[in-house]
């Protein structure tokens, strides 16, 4: 029970970084001088990063653990966000989205992989869903509440 209570906390928190900064990353390439498809690239960058993250996945369920991908994951959506205040360089913006985009990759495999590996006898579709709540209810307040410093 533990494990799935902390595996819930790290994917909500996790998704919470994720939809806060969705919003705010091309706003912020914009206000650096970015224009048209340049800010279109951050969110496309990000996608891309995940979309190429997860079809490696066999490979990644080869060199780690489920819980050391977790770790990782989050580490790597997180960590870089404060550095987007730095520089307002579309190269430096895309390099930390790259980043964090491999990340969120890794928090959504193996946060929907633990939460099979958790469930009690029984309980796969209650675990799912409770996995599925923490990663959409986040989306809920910080997709939105990401863009009201506009």
């Amino acid at each position: 029970m533990a494990g799935m209570v902390v595996l819930l906390v790290v994917t909500f928190l996790a998704f919470l970084n994720y939809a806060a900064l969705l919003p705010v990353v091309p706003m912020w390439a914009s206000s650096g001088g970015a224009e048209g498809v340049a800010v279109g690239s951050t969110t496309a960058v990000m996608m891309g990063a995940t979309v190429a993250t997860q079809c490696a996945a066999p490979v990644l369920f080869r060199l780690l653990q489920l819980r050391e991908m977790m770790i990782l994951g989050a580490v790597l959506l997180g960590a870089p966000a404060p550095f987007y205040a730095l520089s307002t360089d579309i190269g430096g913006i895309t390099a930390l989205t790259v980043l964090r985009g491999v990340g969120f990759a890794l928090v959504v495999i193996a946060g929907a992989t633990l939460a099979a590996d958790l469930a009690k006898t029984g309980r796969l579709s209650s675990s799912a869903s409770l996995n599925g709540a923490a990663a959409a209810l986040p989306n809920l307040a910080a997709l939105a509440g990401g863009g009201l410093g506009r």
